[in-house]
């Protein structure tokens, strides 16, 4: 039987504005055995990007049960302290929706098709119109990202980084796929964050160091 790696048991997220309380997920519990994948599906403020945060806690729920590989990390309250809950969300490592948003990238090391090292870097707030000269730097040659805006695209471009925009779940996982040249990615890839309804996603993108990319 495969081991139970994502546990989310009756995950209550509410948000507080003025006189209106909303309730942006209410009595989720989400089961995912290892290998496993899942698409979590909906209309646009249906609460998608709000319940995937929740798994690592950018997103603190305000009721229920978070276990990641065996370890509860919020029951009712975080049961991490700061240096363990930073460490947690590392070896999670999820790709979000908005590249413009990134906080943290996770670098990989690529020798020969294979993955020789890893390094996860903050950006120190940098916004977008910043982060192609960001990764240039780093030595990125290819990006692995979600929802990238078409400014984000041509700077990209200009900069010599190849964009593999469109992708979701675990950073090390696309990266895998991506050396295997089974990634799923979309070449039209856009952000509805520049639309009106703001629906985008969470802060954090990754890439791969002298050969791809993935976000963390």
């Amino acid at each position: 039987m495969s081991k139970e790696i994502i546990k989310l048991d009756h995950i209550d997220v509410t948000f507080h504005q003025k006189k209106r309380e909303i309730s942006a997920v209410k009595d989720v519990t989400i089961h995912i055995n290892e290998g496993d994948i899942y698409g979590i599906v909906g209309y646009s403020g249906a609460g998608k990007s709000t319940l995937v945060r929740v798994i690592n806690l950018l997103q603190v729920p305000s009721a229920g049960t978070i276990t990641v590989d065996g370890d509860v990390i919020y029951q009712d309250r975080v049961t991490l302290n700061a240096a363990a809950l930073r460490q947690k969300r590392r070896d999670i490592g999820m790709i979000f929706q908005h590249f413009g948003h990134t906080e943290t990238f996770k670098l990989y090391d690529i020798e020969n098709g294979q993955i020789t090292g890893t390094q996860i870097v903050s950006t120190n707030g940098q916004g977008h119109g910043a982060l192609s000269g960001f990764l240039s730097q780093a030595q990125v040659d290819i990006l692995i990202c979600g929802g990238i805006g078409g400014g984000a695209q041509a700077a990209l471009a200009e900069a010599g980084i190849k964009l593999y925009g469109g992708v979701s779940g675990s950073a090390d996982e696309a990266v895998t796929a991506y050396l295997a040249d089974e990634l799923n990615y979309n070449p039209n890839v856009q952000c509805s964050h520049h639309s009106h309804d703001h629906s985008c996603g969470e802060h954090h993108c990754g890439e791969n160091k002298h050969g791809c990319s993935g976000n963390h």
